[in-house]
């Protein structure tokens, strides 16, 4: 069985818009492997648990600056401030939803 990589907070990892929206945050009493999906080969089940995380994201207070956190830190993996890896990734390459 392969590990799911979750990441910790560290001081030094902390957003420029501070770590108060950890204590805002809708998925603080959600089990994290929602936000963190290993399911090897099944990409329906993995969508769906990504859009059930997302879900959860759209109503949380702390959205706008998890998201900027995750894009800030580069997170690798898991579904952060509503964007999965994939939609970071247009983030970081592509600013403001900004596509070639």
């Amino acid at each position: 069985m392969r590990s799911t990589y979750i990441p910790t907070y560290t001081p030094a990892r902390e957003s420029a818009h501070g770590d108060t929206w950890r204590e805002l945050a809708a998925c603080k009493g959600e089990d994290p492997e929602l936000f963190f999906p290993n399911i090897q080969g099944n990409r329906h089940r993995k969508a769906a648990q990504i859009a059930e995380a997302k879900a959860v994201c759209r109503s949380c207070d702390a959205l706008a600056p998890c998201r900027a956190y995750a894009l800030e830190n580069r997170e690798p993996s898991g579904v952060w401030g509503g964007l999965d890896e994939e939609d970071r990734d247009i983030g970081v390459r592509h600013p403001e939803g900004q596509r070639p």
